[in-house]
């Protein structure tokens, strides 16, 4: 027997078993108790955990209970901290990203300005030609017709080179750091082609070699466009003579043993012929603000290997002292369709005729801009009624509406903005046919008139197919109104 059962059993002789009956009540009790304030620890320490969800959901959090111990409130304060400090980190990483995207912008835009005026000088010795042969010789038989047409040719691809490369530095500039989709990598790559035409010193050639087929990856275009161009940068700054960078891209159906992903992948080989970096520097070159160059930051390494693992990425290096260097990249192979390119599809579309008694409303302030499209428009079969401001438009449209099948309307007028005609547009016949036009793609007044029914919108400039196609979505459209 156990000294408990022969003390109970002592117990029992001397006050019978009253005692021992409630001494096993109190002990129950107590094993009872014990179990309650276990679950409700257990239970207080759930709602911290979902409060902590909550907050990295950024959602609205629930009162904490009066009845929460002490150490439980310290924890939840404690995580509440750390919630702040990794949200300041992940604000600090993407204020990082940004800066030096504008300073890369900074750099491109020198380049870009001088390029710029080599393309204006083409186009006024272009205009010179044509106003000689035109201007001088009265007589048509006498004008030197290949000159003209070389004249326009060197014209369009001028106007064509300067449109890509604005629109390519806007998307660049105002891309959302936040927006991931399945892209293509070969549309990435020549991309940073592109740019490195306008950044890299002519004295380094740029060799680019693509996949033979998409190469989908799920991820930001934009910021992979960024950490390409940092790579070639980079490369530039280690070859002050003169050199090569080769840009290749290639598909893995299993990744090399060293690697950490695991499945199909795109690598990315970025290498140069410069002067290479020795184990030392290349063991210190992803640290921050380490750099070898007199005028680097030291971050721009680190913000490609910020933009790579947020891509699920990874990113090594190989180099050697006078014998160039290797970043590969390698990302995980993205699944589901790629979008087809909108411009490719609209410039495979026959142009749209206009129909008998099909008439447009031209609204916009800039005479060059009437001119072209009134060309235009005439040239596709449509009757053009014109205006020149926002209150003329409106009463143009309040007195035609009845032959006015569409209204192409400016954003930025001089009296009424875009976004002032459509609403009285809108007053006048609630299923007035808008299309709308604009430089200025993140105004978000163009979000906000096509949920208001706004039937499509232009980018300028755009071409007589991208117009057509326009016209064939608004007007062919059986949903349309």
């Amino acid at each position: 027997m156990t000294p408990l059962a022969a003390w109970l059993a002592q117990m029992a002789e001397e006050s019978g078993w009253i005692f021992p009956i409630l001494l096993l009540i109190i002990l129950a009790a107590l094993v009872v108790g014990a179990k309650r304030r276990r679950d409700l620890y257990r239970e207080q320490v759930a709602q911290l955990l979902d409060r902590a969800s909550l907050r990295r959901a950024g959602k609205p959090l629930p009162p904490l209970p009066d009845t929460l111990p002490d150490e439980l409130r310290r924890l939840d304060d404690a995580m509440e901290q750390l919630a702040i400090d990794r949200a300041e980190k992940e604000a600090f990483e993407r204020q990082m990203i940004r800066g030096q995207k504008m300073e890369m912008l900074g750099v491109i835009a020198n380049c870009v300005a001088h390029d710029f005026k080599n393309l204006l000088g083409a186009i006024t010795t272009a205009l010179d030609l044509i106003g000689q042969e035109v201007g001088q010789k009265r007589d048509p038989s006498a004008i030197d017709w290949p000159v003209i047409e070389s004249a326009l040719t060197t014209l369009n691809s001028c106007a064509n080179r300067g449109r890509d490369t604005v629109n390519q530095m806007l998307t660049f500039a105002k891309a959302d750091l936040n927006d991931r989709r399945l892209i293509d990598l070969n549309l990435v790559l020549g991309a940073t082609r592109q740019m490195c035409n306008y950044s890299i010193d002519k004295r380094i050639s740029v060799d680019l070699a693509l996949a033979t087929r998409p190469a989908p990856v799920n991820g930001n275009a934009a910021q992979l466009e960024q950490a390409l161009l940092n790579l070639c940068l980079n490369a530039q700054d280690a070859m002050p003579t003169g050199g090569s960078i080769r840009i290749g891209l290639g598909f893995l159906t299993d990744p090399p043993a060293e690697s950490s992903l695991s499945g199909p992948c795109w690598q990315i080989r970025v290498s140069d012929t410069g002067l290479g970096m020795d184990p030392s520097t290349v063991s210190q070159i992803f640290k921050p603000f380490f750099t070898t160059k007199s005028h680097g930051t030291g971050l721009g390494l680190v913000i490609v290997k910020k933009i790579v693992e947020a891509h699920q990425g990874e990113l090594t290096v190989d180099s050697e002292k006078g014998r160039g260097t290797t970043f590969t990249i390698r990302f995980p192979q993205g699944t589901g369709e790629l979008m087809q390119d909108p411009i490719a599809i609209e410039m495979k579309r026959q142009p749209r005729q206009a129909l008998a008694g099909e008439h447009i409303l031209l609204v916009d302030d800039e005479e060059a801009i009437r001119k072209i499209n009134i060309a235009m428009l005439g040239r596709l079969g449509y009757s053009v009624i014109v205006a020149t401001c926002g209150r003329e438009a409106i009463d143009k449209y309040r007195l035609h509406q009845q032959h006015i099948s569409l209204v192409m309307l400016d954003l930025i007028l001089p009296d009424l903005n875009g976004d002032d005609v459509f609403d009285q547009l809108l007053a006048i016949n609630p299923h007035v046919k808008v299309l709308l036009m604009s430089g200025h793609t993140n105004d978000r007044r163009i979000g906000d008139m096509i949920l208001k029914g706004c039937q499509g919108f232009l980018n300028k400039p755009y071409t007589l197919a991208e117009l057509s196609a326009a016209f064939e979505d608004i007007l062919d459209n059986p949903s349309s109104p």
